[in-house]
């Protein structure tokens, strides 16, 4: 699978966690989204300030992940919590 990154996003939360292995804690608020996904994805995943896909179904958020920062030439794997 290699290297995992995680993003929590909200209203007043930006995390970022990337590595292997991932261990970490972070308070989470109503409205937050966590993001999980593999090396597939680039490390310039971010989607700080759109507050508007943050409020989208999961899948919808997790599609846009992919379709924007997925690699050529890597498998991805996608996970997103709301």
């Amino acid at each position: 699978m290699g290297d995992v990154s995680l993003h929590v996003q909200g209203l007043e939360t930006h995390r970022r966690v990337i590595g292997h292995p991932l261990v970490d804690e972070c308070a989470l608020a109503q409205g937050d989204v966590v993001m999980l996904f593999t090396n597939g994805i680039s490390t310039r995943a971010d989607l700080e300030g759109e507050l508007d896909l943050l409020r989208e179904h999961p899948i919808v958020i997790a599609h846009q992940i992919v379709h924007r920062f997925a690699r050529d030439d890597d498998d991805a794997l996608v996970l997103v919590v709301a």
